[in-house]
């Protein structure tokens, strides 16, 4: 019996500090990490309400302009600063100088596309600026997380219902139908009933956009699916993971597919590092299972239809499918478009900036006129040329560098497996731009504020538990 003590103390211990932990995280204040992380779902979801087309222009503008207003707010309320500073951050700060001298740029489309673009560029980037500001507990960056992860589950499964029951969940408009003859049938297909669908929305009014948000439910939710936890729960992880990557399938995002199946694998070299060679075994595993099972979904449900654009991917390595479709992008970027705009092309010259608020009465490509952008690479030429692609890149690379390295060790172990979901959705994000442009929407703001808020809820752990150590030091000499 005697034996027994010190595991039943053990187990007893876990369960009393796993209880305090959750107590603690109640307690935790709401304030603007939760409110941006959240927004993000919550203000496109609104265009669901029956005559809110009507006011979608000032509702894109309320959401970009939500996280500056937070910016501000923090500026006067939040806390100084506790120990180093996010290298991205200083960065993004030359980005944000660029870009706001570039709206004097001589083929700025006008003042008004050019001062709405680089400020919509630096509200995406802000909570790299005001989120070291605010007190942010291990705890705290846990609900975080869950609070990212439900939301986009929720658009997810919303794109569920799109595929089943369309009529039911489909946005009551789609702007993006109303500029190009055609545009509706390209991204629609027929399922293997026979109805015409649209790919799946999630709670976006943008075809294809359930992707994004079901590559986050997967990376959280098989991340999560590893730690100890009731086996109906794990079930539930995984379910919602399954149906999750069969919305990708459907929405027919392939960049997204290949990217989070990438990041996955890329973490499960996190976990091998770690020594945590099982976790590693059973997530590659897992992952395999979904990508196949989610495959045999998305062809049972959606037909030859669902699978087809995937199935090249099989039938020729992924760089070659890469280069057929997105490749020729990348190296006009690189090859055609820096060259000709090594400092930008001015500002407001492309893409929702342009169509809401540029002056269309210059030409296509000449002198003000419109460009077009597919990739991130191309965004970030034509918005800042070379300064604003080396220094936005290179701030990107080095907070997915930093997750990698909390993943690995940080100063509590909960920070550490929460850095494990944000290194993978970071890489996959930074992969991305390779083939969209997440960094000029609400992607881009996740990015910052999770990536910001690890590294700053890491050093503030780690300057409590010196300056507790101090005063026990102290205490102990008295």
């Amino acid at each position: 019996m005697s034996n027994l003590s010190p595991s039943i103390s053990r187990v007893s211990g876990g369960a009393v500090r796993a209880s305090a932990a959750k107590a603690k995280a109640a307690r935790e204040p709401w304030g603007a990490l939760e409110l941006i992380a959240l927004s993000r779902t919550v203000i496109p979801a609104l265009q669901y309400i029956p005559g809110a087309n009507v006011v979608r222009t000032p509702l894109r503008v309320v959401d970009y302009s939500l996280v500056l207003l937070v910016w501000a707010w923090v500026l006067v309320h939040g806390r100084r600063q506790v120990g180093r500073t996010f290298v991205p951050k200083l960065l993004l700060a030359v980005c944000a100088g660029w870009l706001l001298i570039s709206i004097a740029h001589p083929t700025t489309n006008s003042l008004i596309s050019g001062t709405a673009q680089a400020f919509l560029v630096i509200s995406i980037m802000s909570p790299v600026f005001w989120v070291p500001q605010l007190k942010i507990t291990p705890e705290r960056m846990s609900r975080l997380l869950r609070l990212i992860f439900f939301a986009n589950l929720l658009s997810s499964m919303w794109g569920l219902g799109q595929v089943y029951m369309p009529d039911r969940f489909n946005p009551p408009d789609i702007a993006i139908f109303h500029r190009s003859v055609g545009m509706e049938g390209a991204l629609s297909l027929t399922t293997s009933s026979g109805r015409r669908i649209i790919r799946p929305c999630g709670l976006t009014d943008t075809p294809g956009a359930a992707a994004g948000a079901s590559a986050n439910v997967i990376i959280i939710g098989l991340l999560w699916s590893l730690r100890p936890m009731p086996l109906w729960r794990r079930a539930a992880l995984v379910g919602v993971c399954f149906f999750a990557t069969g919305i990708i399938y459907i929405s027919q995002v392939r960049v997204m597919l290949l990217t989070m199946v990438a990041s996955l694998i890329a973490t499960t070299v996190v976990f091998v590092l770690r020594g945590s060679f099982g976790k590693a075994t059973v997530l590659a595993v897992i992952l395999g299972t979904l990508v196949a099972g989610g495959l045999g979904w998305a062809a049972y449900v959606g037909g030859e239809a669902a699978t087809k654009r995937f199935a090249a991917l099989f039938e020729e390595d992924a760089l070659t499918t890469y280069q057929q479709h997105r490749g020729g992008f990348l190296q006009k970027a690189i090859y055609e478009e820096l060259p000709r705009f090594p400092l930008g092309a001015g500002l407001g010259r492309w893409g929702q900036i342009y169509y809401y608020f540029g002056n269309k009465a210059f030409p296509f490509g000449v002198g003000r006129g419109e460009l077009y952008s597919e990739i991130q690479i191309s965004a970030w030429v034509y918005d800042g040329g070379l300064p604003l692609l080396a220094m936005y890149a290179s701030a990107a690379l080095l907070a997915v560098w930093s997750a990698f390295r909390l993943a690995l060790h940080a100063n509590d172990p909960a920070l550490s497996n929460a850095a494990c979901p944000i290194f993978a959705m970071g890489l996959t994000l930074l992969a991305v731009c390779l083939g969209a442009m997440p960094f000029i929407g609400p992607a881009g703001v996740q990015f910052w504020l999770l990536t910001t808020a690890l590294f700053v809820s890491n050093e503030q752990t780690g300057v409590a538990a010196r300056r507790a150590r101090l005063a026990a030091a102290r205490g102990g000499a008295r």
